[in-house]
């Protein structure tokens, strides 16, 4: 494995590495050599190698949050973050209650397109609900037919990472490892529920990275 390649996933993309995204890199680095390396490589710029629970995705975060650097991007992370928290969310319930089987979606989870519209044609309920996610920024579309709208809302997932095609003919998609990311930041915010970020210092910190 090119240690550069890892580098400029984790780094520069900022990814987060599941074996449903990226096996061979993620088997880089499950590795103590892999760690290391990366570790090594990234610790000029402050930051290290980190793991969501014991088995989870791979992504980097900063070794000094009190840095002023640091601490902005943090900012801008939770920012970024919470935006996504909301239609992530909505998405979970909705499978859930289309699918109640499904139980809750968790990384590696497989969904079929076409049962998922099969589900919600003709039935009023998920229609009104799918309108609704519609609506939401990271799913927005004009488009008005129940198989575009579903096909937005899968499109929007795919540009959060939070899935990513196993089979394009068949429309079969995978969760990724990031959905556990987003059950560790809402657990997170459940615990500790006196998050305070500033709107006004929120709204200059977009607008610097817009």
């Amino acid at each position: 494995m090119n240690i550069r390649d890892v580098l400029d996933k984790l780094y520069n993309e900022k990814k987060f590495i599941c074996p449903y995204t990226d096996e061979e890199c993620y088997e880089f680095l499950e590795t103590a050599e892999g760690q290391m390396q990366v570790d090594s490589a990234m610790a000029v710029f402050g930051r290290k190698l980190t793991r969501i629970n014991d088995n989870g995705a791979f992504y980097l975060t900063c070794t000094d949050p009190e840095h002023a650097s640091d601490k902005a991007l943090l900012k801008r992370e939770f920012l970024k973050v919470r935006d996504e928290i909301e239609p992530v969310v909505e998405f979970l319930v909705f499978v859930s209650k289309v699918k109640s089987d499904a139980g809750v979606l968790l990384s590696g989870d497989i969904i079929r397109y076409a049962e998922i519209l099969n589900l919600v044609t003709d039935n009023e309920l998920h229609l009104k609900h799918l309108n609704l996610l519609v609506q939401l920024s990271a799913f927005k579309t004009v488009k008005k037919s129940t198989a575009d709208k579903l096909t937005a809302l899968f499109d929007g997932l795919e540009r959060l990472s939070l899935l990513i095609v196993k089979n394009r003919s068949e429309m079969l998609y995978q969760i990724t490892g990031k959905v556990d990311y987003v059950h560790t930041v809402m657990e997170f915010i459940a615990e500790y529920e006196a998050i305070n970020v500033d709107e006004e210092e929120a709204e200059q910190i977009e607008l610097m990275h817009e």
